[in-house]
């Protein structure tokens, strides 16, 4: 999740996709996949961790 928030943070929401955070988070494919079956999912998730950490 870390690294999806910090490369949306330095590349943008449009211009992250999931390859980018597979690679630079050193999951394989099937694990993201399996807790983030599209962007939006993994988005959603980046949204609500960032408000948390506001709060």
């Amino acid at each position: 999740m870390r690294a999806a928030v910090d490369m949306m943070y330095v590349k943008g929401v449009s211009l992250t996709t999931l390859d980018d955070v597979r690679a630079a988070s050193g999951t394989s494919k099937s694990q993201l996949y399996r807790h983030y079956p599209d962007k939006d999912a993994l988005v959603r998730d980046v949204v609500a961790l960032q408000a948390a950490d506001v709060l």
